[in-house]
């Protein structure tokens, strides 16, 4: 969910967007209105806020709120969100949210670029291919990501970032944890599978829980990282997503890659 805050419109608005992705809760806010910012939201009543943009939210203003624009299990999904919440100590002792505001820089004056470039640039970088699964009350639900680096070593951090539009994210977001198949050349297929929306994508296909969380693990595939969701930050149109390492293995193989807009394979190495 998303609390968009506009001191300007209207003497002040607070606006609830994506009301149905529980993953995450931020607050956005124009850079340009910092001062009136907090007390614009302290107006709205749902919690308070300093000036550096850290807000308590009271969850029960959120759920009035949300009340009636989600599905039918949405107040059953926002428990869930909230007891998630003070499992990871993101609640402070009266129960309301620790939220921080991402600030807008506002687009008047800067240059824009242009998606179809910026896709087409960036494409020329070449990356491997994984699926992130995990396993949901209604079964193993999983995805298809390039995005996927390591973010640190100690403490051990990866980084992933789906889609804001990605049905499956939002389920693994609720299971809290995750694990990455790090996929092979000879598993096309599988990437194609997870690269679409709606089916059952691990229907027929060979798998195994890992060892510590459980998430499903792609069988064959090159190397495997399992991992507690650790931090959820808006980035855009998609969502960038740390997770501590709790687990890994790796095998021998070559690994899938991606690029320009296709998948590529390492060049085989010439025999002595």
């Amino acid at each position: 969910m998303l609390l968009r805050i506009d001191p300007v419109n209207q003497g002040g608005s607070v606006l609830l967007e994506d009301v149905d992705d529980l993953s995450r809760l931020s607050i956005v806010a124009r850079s340009e209105s910092r001062d009136a910012t907090p007390w614009t939201f302290h107006q709205s009543r749902l919690g308070v806020m300093t000036h550096d943009g850290t807000a308590l939210v009271d969850p029960e203003a959120l759920r009035r709120m949300g009340d009636g624009r989600g599905g039918p299990d949405w107040d059953a999904r926002f428990d869930r969100m909230l007891a998630a919440a003070r499992e990871r100590g993101w609640t402070a002792p009266d129960g309301r949210l620790f939220v921080h505001t991402e600030w807008e820089a506002s687009t008047t004056h800067q240059e824009q670029v242009s998606p179809d470039l910026l896709r087409q640039v960036l494409g020329r970088f070449p990356t491997g291919v994984v699926v992130a699964a995990a396993s949901g009350p209604d079964g193993p639900v999983g995805l298809a990501c390039q995005s996927f680096v390591s973010l640190s070593l100690d403490p051990p951090l990866v980084s992933l970032s789906p889609a804001r539009t990605s049905r499956s994210w939002p389920q693994i977001a609720e299971a809290g944890v995750f694990c990455v198949s790090m996929l092979t050349e000879e598993q096309v297929d599988v990437c194609s599978r997870f690269a679409v929306s709606g089916a059952d994508k691990f229907a027929g296909l060979s798998w195994r829980p890992s060892p510590v969380t459980g998430s499903p693990i792609v069988d064959g595939c090159l190397a495997w990282v399992d991992c507690r969701i650790e931090l959820v930050h808006p980035a855009g149109d998609h969502e960038l997503v740390v997770g501590r390492v709790v687990d890994l293995d790796v095998r021998q193989g070559r690994p899938l890659i991606f690029f320009a807009s296709q998948f590529a394979q390492l060049a085989q190495e010439e025999s002595a």
